[in-house]
């Protein structure tokens, strides 16, 4: 695992570039939000999709449906 003031650096440096990222496609209509929103939209134009982020807790690993659709996105992306 990374450690140290080089680390957090990175850290920073990839939050701000996701910031701009997510803040640049939100006025375009370029966002699914949702994990049965995501994995449709896979499923339909997966050359469409650029980037897939998965935000998961610990209710998520109870959910078998839920599981399925994550292993699908991982698939994808």
């Amino acid at each position: 695992e990374p450690c140290g003031d080089n680390a957090t650096e990175r850290m920073d440096s990839v939050e701000k570039a996701l910031e701009e990222v997510l803040t640049a496609a939100l006025p375009q209509g370029c966002i699914t939000v949702g994990v049965y929103e995501a994995a449709k939209s896979l499923n339909v134009d997966p050359d469409n999709v650029v980037l897939c982020l998965l935000a998961t807790d610990e209710e998520d690993v109870k959910d078998v449906a839920l599981q399925i659709h994550f292993t699908l996105i991982q698939a994808f992306c």
